[in-house]
Parts: C-alpha cells; structure tokens; sequence
C-alpha cells in the first residue's frame, strides 16, 4: 500500500518509514471484519501516532508534549517575545 501513496524514491529515509507507517495503519483500520480491525486504543498507540522528535522542530514536539501533560526542555535556546 504504500507504493500506492507516492514515489518514495525522492524522500528521507525518515519520510519513508513514516508513509510505511501510515500505510500499515490505514490498512488495520479498514479492515471490513471489526473482530479484526485494530482497536482504537490500539490505533493511538500504533507507531504513525507516536510523537517523532526527529521529524518535528523543536517548538511543535514541546508543544506535543504540554498537550500530553508532560514538559520538555527545548534542545535550542527560546528568547522570549519583546513586548511592544
């Protein structure tokens, strides 16, 4: 399924594991018979879900993460807004 998605021939090797990982998602969740379709629960923790702090800037995994309830230290140094 995931040739069906697009060439992969142009991307990172990171971007190709993400569409492999989206694909193989797709694939449980349409699955017709619900005793073998992936639960949702299931789907939440499937990898294409996960936070991947390689392919996210610093500000959007922190953001991910204070949305989570957790707190991450920037790895780059934040100056904060001068007001006007």
């Amino acid at each position: 399924m995931a040739e069906e998605l697009g060439s992969t021939e142009r991307m990172t090797r990171a971007e190709r594991i993400r569409v492999e990982q989206f694909a193989d998602l797709l694939e449980k969740i349409f699955v017709l018979d619900p005793a073998k379709r992936i639960a949702p629960d299931e789907a939440l923790h499937h990898p294409f879900c996960e936070v991947d702090t390689v392919l996210l800037p610093t500000a959007a995994v922190a953001a991910a993460a204070a949305h989570a309830g957790g707190a991450v230290v920037p790895a780059t140094p934040v100056t904060p807004a001068t007001p006007y």
